[in-house]
């Protein structure tokens, strides 16, 4: 138990001590303005008229403005839940059940579902699992392509 005050050791309250002294010294400090940061009141007050008035114009066009990003169809209520099911062989082979598609036949496959989506201003989401041969490489490319299209949920590799 030697050594220790206040459950601290004599270094750990020396820091403290230092710290504190240190604060008290900066506070102290009167703080120096320069020729360049003093601002003519007159000059001031128009800056801040210009700043207020732009602040009001930014305030009106921001009103207008929506997110580039576009919700899922499950948070919009379209669907319950992701559109399908995918495995990724490759860059461009996909397993939607037993059938291997290409990304243009998976778009083809579900296209009357993806024009829903795009009338109501969503994105479907798809589960998407990768085969544990695919390379590092293929896999974020194909990833790459697929969310170019759908949400992804990435659910790692099939066993």
């Amino acid at each position: 138990m030697s050594g220790r005050a206040f459950g601290y050791t004599v270094s750990e309250l020396g820091l403290i001590l230092a710290f504190l002294f240190m604060v008290q010294m900066l506070r102290d400090r009167p703080a120096q303005a320069t020729r360049e940061d003093v601002v003519p009141i007159a000059t001031f007050k128009s800056l801040e008229r210009e700043n207020d008035s732009l602040m009001a114009q930014v305030d009106s066009i921001r009103k207008h403005l929506r997110s580039p990003q576009l919700p899922s169809c499950v948070a919009s209520k379209l669907v319950s839940g992701p559109l399908c099911s995918v495995t990724i062989l490759g860059v461009d082979k996909f397993d939607v059940g037993d059938t291997s598609l290409t990304l243009t036949e998976l778009q083809e496959r579900y296209a009357s579902e993806l024009r829903e989506a795009e009338k109501c201003e969503c994105v479907h989401t798809i589960v998407a699992r990768y085969a544990p041969e695919l390379s590092t490489g293929a896999y974020d490319r194909a990833l790459a392509r697929l969310e170019g299209v759908f949400y992804v949920k990435r659910m790692g590799a099939v066993r």
